[in-house]
């Protein structure tokens, strides 16, 4: 009894002090990350990230044109791969699925650093647009190790 009771004592002080146990489950997958921003263009949190040390998008719409921004810093020197969606709405939703997309641009980054990607699109008068900003970690097979979902401000034009 009071063996049983020391190796129950024993497991639960590693769970409660979180040592890693041995387990035969498959790992578990990558936590994702979703952060709107406010009218500042700030967060209310500051998430801490294993792969990236700093990601940023931003929508600036002038004269029928839209600047479409993201940027991106990593130490890393997994693949990183960073999509970047213009979308619209008639109505400033915050449900995603009544946005649509518009323009969707994929670029991906090999070494570390601080990387910026900018691109500019027409846009129509009379809709809502936002930038979804998609930042995947890669391992070498291609398994996403981390991803962290950003969306701009949203405009109106």
């Amino acid at each position: 009894m009071k063996k049983a009771f020391a190796a129950l004592c024993a497991v639960l002080s590693l769970l409660l002090t979180g040592l890693p146990m041995a387990a035969s489950a498959a790992p578990a997958e990558p936590a994702e990350i979703v952060i709107h921003l406010d009218e500042t263009g700030q967060t209310d949190i500051a998430p801490r990230f294993k792969y990236l040390s700093l990601i940023f998008t931003d929508l600036e719409i002038t004269d029928g044109r839209a600047v479409c921004m993201a940027n991106f810093s990593t130490a890393s020197s997994r693949r990183v791969q960073l999509t970047v969606t213009l979308q619209r709405c008639k109505t400033n939703s915050s449900n995603n699925s009544d946005w649509s997309e518009v323009e969707t641009w994929v670029k991906s980054w090999y070494t570390p650093g601080t990387y910026i990607f900018s691109k500019d699109i027409a846009v129509s008068s009379g809709w809502y647009y936002r930038v979804q900003t998609v930042a995947r970690v890669l391992d070498d097979s291609g398994a996403t190790l981390e991803k962290v979902t950003l969306y701009s401000l949203v405009r109106q034009y």
